[in-house]
């Protein structure tokens, strides 16, 4: 009876982490795709473009520098709570990160200080690029810890509030300060740093509560582990920016910054409606599923596993459909005049895009298995096949193929990411 009961309570328990995750990935995604809308209607698709290129360029930074950190932390939580000690991994993630920050900071500046003497942008628009990268890592670090600790309504808040804060402020910046990539900058850092300064008021309880907990693992213990498990997923950080946001550079040579704009704003719409439904179940089933790796429980495990393929598989199709059918009313709904014309592009990006959320359930399995370079040989597949395949297909049919080497290189990257957990997970 007790086991009854605990199944019961771990499936309730379960239930309203995904109703909060849910909740908050789909008020991220309405705000996400509104300011899209109020964006591509007040900027030509040329400054659009910019200001895509400029966040890339601030995003490969955060990525190389940080994101192996967060994983690394993510992944560690469960052993650090059985052993009482999360504030011994908090910190060993800390010190680290720091530093990349600082380094990442200097790098935005210097480079972006190079990039504004040889193009028309502001160096305002370089500080405030640079202190949104910043609040981006800070930000990054409490919702990272809060997922693992599975509080997710703290998390759906937060990143909800942030989203709809980021679409008024640069909105108002723009009206305000002019249609240009110094305004939306500007005008995402305040949304975010208002929104910061809040949430980490609802964190600092859990902060102090892992504080004060008595370690009962050496802190060069868990340096040791997270330096083990975060360095190979270094050139992973790389090779998955190479594949998700390498193609509108490619653009932007190939094409010019006009198509760039109209490339982003498709590309960024599909991206956040596709990876909404998938994160969801991603942030509600992760940490489920590294805790039941991590506590022994295969049986489990497997059972969380085949679930998440299932659902998420479901939600995919209705998805691909549903943007097949409608795709010129959604362009209509959620583009600006400048941006229409480029429907046929929608239903090749949502293919893409559902294939890459299926390899990040395959991806998941080789990281609770300590087998990052599983996940790094499939990413790395996939960034060779969108470097291969973007350029040609773009030089041949222009924006057309290059939203049509999407499904290419992420089916590339799945079915490599397929065989490698399956087969080295059933060998181990």
């Amino acid at each position: 009876m007790p086991d009854q009961i605990r199944q019961a309570s771990g499936r309730r328990r379960l239930v309203t982490d995904g109703a909060w995750v849910a909740s908050g990935q789909v008020s991220v995604a309405a705000a996400l795709l509104l300011g899209t809308r109020a964006l591509t209607e007040l900027l030509t698709p040329a400054t659009f473009g910019l200001l895509g290129l400029m966040i890339g360029a601030s995003t490969l930074a955060g990525t190389f520098l940080c994101t192996p950190l967060l994983q690394s932390l993510l992944r560690l939580y469960p052993n650090a709570a059985l052993h009482n000690d999360v504030a011994g991994l908090r910190r060993a993630v800390l010190e680290p990160l720091r530093r990349g920050t600082a380094v990442m900071l200097l790098g935005i500046l210097l480079g972006g200080a190079v990039y504004a003497q040889r193009n028309d942008v502001g160096y305002a628009s370089i500080f405030a690029l640079a202190g949104l990268a910043v609040i981006d890592v800070a930000r990054n670090v409490e919702t990272t810890l809060a997922t693992a600790a599975r509080r997710q309504r703290t998390v759906a808040v937060w990143l909800a509030a942030e989203a709809w804060s980021r679409v008024a402020c640069s909105v108002l910046a723009v009206i305000v300060g002019g249609p240009s990539t110094t305004s939306v900058l500007i005008g995402y850092f305040t949304g975010s740093a208002i929104v910061f300064v809040g949430a980490r008021l609802l964190v600092e309880g859990d902060a102090r509560s892992t504080r004060e907990c008595d370690p009962s693992v050496e802190a060069s213990q868990w340096r040791t582990r997270v330096k083990q498990y975060a360095v190979p997923l270094v050139p992973l950080a790389i090779v998955g920016w190479v594949s998700s946001l390498s193609d509108r550079y490619i653009v932007a040579g190939v094409l010019g910054l006009r198509e760039v704009g109209i490339y982003a704003a498709v590309y960024g719409l599909l991206n956040r409606a596709v990876m909404t439904g998938a994160n969801t179940f991603l942030t509600t089933l992760r940490p489920v599923y590294y805790e039941a790796v991590a506590s022994g429980h295969s049986a489990r495990a497997q059972h969380v596993l085949r679930l998440w393929l299932l659902s998420l598989s479901g939600a995919l199709f209705i998805g691909v459909v549903c943007v097949t059918l409608f795709r010129r009313e959604f362009e209509q709904l959620l583009l600006g005049a400048e941006y229409q014309g480029s429907s046929e592009l929608l239903p090749m990006l949502a293919i893409g895009f559902s294939l890459l959320a299926l390899s990040q359930v395959f991806s998941t399995v080789s990281l609770a298995h300590n087998r990052g370079t599983n996940v790094f040989l499939a990413e790395l597949i996939g960034a060779v096949a969108s470097i291969v395949t973007v350029i040609p297909m773009t030089r041949v049919y222009g924006l057309t193929g290059t939203a049509a080497a999407v499904p290419i290189y992420y089916a590339c990257q799945l079915l490599l990411a397929w065989w490698l957990a399956i087969h080295r997970r059933d060998s181990a």
